[in-house]
């Protein structure tokens, strides 16, 4: 059985999903009836593959459990012009910073928000050096949120969904890309697929998460642009510093990529397939 999204996540979080008791319990009955036909376990993170392995074993099944992140796929960067080339970002030009993917209650953009003001508040005049472009979907909550942008005197891109290889058009020619994971329960167990993406075009990652998997993940390559989301000091610091400062950021560990790539999840797979298969011999 592959999990993509935790079952319980996708049911908490969803604005769309119901929310009341019988719907959960539908909800814990299914999952139940579900896993306890299953040989293994597949899931994107390490946390959310141990919390749902933990409840088949509740369940009553002995499956084995196995995590493959969501990764990425070379071939879709073939397209771009200046495929995964790194630009030296300087004080004079702008500096543009691209977010990717929903704006909702679980990738909340608020702390980001909350940093500008306050740059805007000590320096409002370097924040004409700053693009953001925020592209997919958005909930009225967080265009509420983005509108607050208008009152600094940063450029404001928004737009809605575009085609995938677009998307990582835009990507490979920002400065900085943009990651953001909301603090509530079970955000710990999360990695969003699009981290991985952004990991392969080794552009510098601004994410703003709870502690937990992303944030493990993210520390061995962007350490120091990786946020808590009440660390709205810190955040704010980068981007002073980016906006005034020359900067060459550089990635940490490059080679450790590798094993997000879909070749290497394919052989994880094929391994744990095999290992069903002899165990049923």
């Amino acid at each position: 059985m592959d999990f993509r999204d935790e079952w319980d996540l996708s049911s908490k979080y969803l604005e769309n999903h119901q929310q009341d008791r019988v719907s959960h319990l539908i909800q814990s009955r299914l999952q139940k009836s579900v896993m306890k036909h299953a040989d293994a376990i597949v899931a994107t993170t390490k946390a959310s593959t141990q919390r749902l392995l933990d409840r088949a074993h509740q369940s009553g099944t002995d499956a084995i459990g196995k995590c493959i992140y969501n990764g990425f796929d070379m071939d879709d960067f073939d397209h771009l012009d200046e495929p995964l080339k790194k630009h030296p970002c300087t004080a004079q030009k702008r500096f543009r910073i691209v977010y990717t993917g929903t704006l909702w209650n679980l990738t909340t953009v608020e702390p980001l928000i909350h940093a500008l003001e306050a740059v805007h508040r000590s320096q409002p005049e370097i924040l004409k050096n700053l693009e953001l472009q925020f592209i997919g979907r958005k909930t009225p909550e967080q265009l509420a949120l983005l509108e607050r942008i208008k009152q600094t005197a940063c450029t404001l891109v928004s737009e809605e969904y575009c085609a995938h290889h677009e998307a990582l058009k835009k990507m490979s020619h920002a400065d900085a890309l943009c990651l953001l994971l909301s603090d509530v329960e079970g955000a710990d167990r999360v990695a969003p697929a699009k981290l991985f993406e952004y990991l392969a075009i080794k552009r510098e990652i601004l994410s703003i998460t709870p502690a937990g998997e992303t944030a493990d993940i993210l520390g061995s390559f962007w350490p120091a642009s990786n946020f808590r989301a009440d660390n709205v000091s810190g955040i704010a610091d980068w981007l002073t510093e980016r906006l005034t400062e020359t900067h060459d950021a550089s990635i940490s560990q490059p080679e450790q990529i590798n094993q997000f790539k879909r070749e290497y999840q394919a052989g994880q797979l094929a391994d744990l397939l095999n290992q069903l298969v002899n165990s049923s011999v």
